[in-house]
């Protein structure tokens, strides 16, 4: 719980409703759309890290650490790059799940938000679309993976998609 407090705090604090609402949108598909709602997407995380500190013992636990991760920025960033001709046509060529800006609010959040919390994104994107990727740059996601200390199986979901 605690985890998921901190990242919605951090993405309530960017303060860009329609980068955040994107990101979600794009990670998790259809059926769970902020775009158009009456809900935005920074008050909906909010919304969401408020609960999740009513439910921890401890508050005084829950800061935005931007840069927890900042030497991870310019990887993720690179990767996110380097995706997005992949990203881009996968995302046009979905006619029920269009998030044209997808790859701009990837790279968005890695730079101002954590890069950590972006690379998580760019794997459910990778998932949602069925984007396929190359070994190498699955065994790089591993690496990373790794580095953020994941476990086994939050890279591993992607796996799949390996060509």
């Amino acid at each position: 719980m605690l985890a998921l407090a901190k990242d919605s705090l951090r993405l309530a604090a960017y303060g860009d409703a329609d980068i955040v609402a994107t990101l979600w949108t794009a990670a998790t598909g259809s059926y769970h759309r902020l775009c158009g709602g009456a809900t935005n997407g920074t008050a909906w995380f909010q919304e969401v890290s408020d609960l999740c500190k009513a439910g921890l013992e401890r508050t005084d636990v829950l800061v935005a650490d931007a840069n927890a991760y900042a030497r991870f920025r310019e990887r993720v960033v690179t990767e996110i790059d380097e995706l997005e001709p992949v990203l881009t046509q996968a995302i046009a060529e979905n006619g029920w799940m269009d998030v044209p800006d997808a790859v701009l609010a990837l790279r968005m959040c890695a730079t101002d938000v954590s890069p950590e919390l972006a690379f998580r994104f760019a794997l459910r994107v990778i998932i949602e679309y069925s984007c396929e990727i190359e070994r190498d740059r699955y065994k790089k996601f591993e690496q990373l993976g790794r580095e953020f200390c994941y476990g086994e199986y939050v890279v591993s979901r992607a796996a799949f998609l390996v060509h």
